[in-house]
């Protein structure tokens, strides 16, 4: 084929598809470290997971099982490299990549070879991948999902779809857009079959949890979500990502009204409409949108470029599109890849793992990974601290923060010790009682946060 004014053959196709994910590998790889964030509490729970401490029964866990399922896999291969499990997710993002090229070929698009390239360097690509929130292995198990379903194996597509959301509960919705297409077009057939894969993960994944502990799986997964808190800045959410995503958004509605491919059209507009009713919004459920509308988005790009009438076209939206990964991969490495660093994690660790045994509380995003890497325990299983399981009522924070004092736990805490915030530490009152902790809790140790954001120290208080 012709493209730009050369002839591509085979070769320097695969070689325009591997070189991008060797590339993105390559830079992910180079800037490890571990960070701030959820992964750290989901790291310490995949390692108490085969040592007899089981999410629901034993701690709180907001999200189905797989996730950690996998994650404990993983760390019991890598062992005491936990910093491994923090290419995770862009190491599934890679594997998502070749997905979609592989679907693309199968739906006969010339341009598929660019798939890779324009899904792993966008913007949305790029920065959620630095962080293991669960969106890409959903982003993963739906794309499977429709790699076996273009392969008529519909139990084996509907396994997956279910391994999607048994990650993370939103990706339900990508599931419920699928089967109401089917619905439509009444392939009663094809979606018993999808049903039974669903089941059949259901049964394996979720049904073992649900007979140790019925009442913490209903609380933790239903009622915890209807009653947290929101956060109250969905508008702000939506306009960042069409700031961010509008080029591939218009790509892909064109590619929609054009192929009529609903059934991964509908997958987005259910997602979208549960997006915008969700409360608790957050930046990094948008990469579930990704994969489907890159697929629609290459497939009305290949329109533009066999049109006999719209090909001149091509070589401008090409260069267009050009300009807008690179401004966004910039974007990527000036303002998103340098913040929320955790890099002296093992400093702390060490120090603490000198100090007296005592169990440890504090920030879901610091204290898990810091009792991981030191060999100690949390308190009473104490994993996600975050404010909003406070919210929701899973946990109660008077209680836990007399549970601290009582026991004489070390607080591990992110904090702000600014003029502009006033006298004293900011930071522990999301998941600390402010009263008990001002009466209570003394600096131990003092560390510089290096993340560049709100913090500015990683402070060890014992609490007695």
């Amino acid at each position: 084929m012709k493209f730009f004014g050369f002839t591509l053959e085979e070769k320097h196709k695969k070689l325009i598809v591997f070189l991008p994910i060797f590339f993105f590998l390559a830079w992910k790889f180079a800037s490890l470290t571990f960070r701030f964030g959820d992964s750290n509490a989901y790291f310490y729970m995949a390692d108490r997971l085969f040592k007899s401490t089981l999410p629901y029964r034993d701690y709180f866990l907001a999200d189905p099982p797989v996730m950690i399922i996998i994650l404990g896999i993983l760390k019991s291969i890598v062992g005491k490299n936990v910093l491994l499990l923090q290419a995770i997710p862009f190491l599934f993002e890679a594997a998502s990549a070749w997905l979609i090229y592989v679907i693309l070929r199968k739906e006969r698009i010339s341009l598929a070879f660019l798939a890779p390239t324009i899904y792993l360097f966008s913007f949305s690509i790029l920065a959620t991948s630095d962080f293991v929130t669960g969106v890409q292995l959903v982003n993963f198990f739906a794309l499977g999902a429709f790699y076996f379903y273009q392969k008529d194996a519909f139990k084996t597509s509907g396994f997956f779809w279910g391994l999607a959301f048994l990650v993370k509960l939103y990706g339900i919705f990508l599931l419920l857009g699928f089967l109401l297409f089917l619905l439509y077009q009444k392939k009663f057939k094809v979606i018993f079959s999808l049903s039974l894969g669903v089941i059949f993960s259901l049964l394996v994944f979720l049904f073992p949890f649900l007979l140790l502990a019925p009442r913490e799986v209903f609380d933790y997964l239903i009622l915890h979500h209807l009653n947290r808190p929101g956060s109250g800045n969905r508008l702000a959410v939506f306009l960042f990502f069409i700031q961010k995503e509008w080029l591939l958004i218009l790509l892909a509605i064109g590619g929609l009204i054009k192929s009529k491919k609903w059934l991964l059209g509908m997958p987005l507009v259910a997602l979208l409409i549960f997006l915008f009713f969700f409360q608790d919004l957050y930046y990094t459920y948008f990469g579930a949108f990704l994969p489907f509308a890159l697929i629609l988005a290459i497939i009305f790009l290949d329109h533009i470029y066999r049109h006999p009438k719209l090909n001149w076209l091509f070589p401008l939206l090409g260069l267009v599109y050009l300009v807008f990964l690179v401004i966004g991969s910039d974007t990527y490495q000036r303002n998103h890849l340098p913040f929320g660093q955790f890099s002296n994690a093992p400093e702390i660790a060490t120090y603490l793992s000198m100090q007296e045994k005592k169990p440890l509380y504090g920030s879901h995003e610091v204290a898990p990974l810091i009792a991981l890497l030191a060999g100690d325990d949390l308190l009473n299983n104490y994993i996600d601290t975050n404010p909003q399981t406070f919210g929701s009522k899973a946990h109660s924070k008077e209680e836990i923060s007399r549970e601290a004092v009582e026991n004489g736990a070390y607080l591990i805490a992110r904090i702000a010790r600014r003029p502009e915030y006033g006298p004293g530490d900011v930071g522990t009152e999301g998941y600390f009682e402010k009263e008990l902790f001002q009466k209570n809790c003394h600096v131990l140790k003092e560390f510089p946060s290096p993340s560049k954001e709100w913090d500015n120290l990683i402070v060890i208080y014992t609490c007695s």
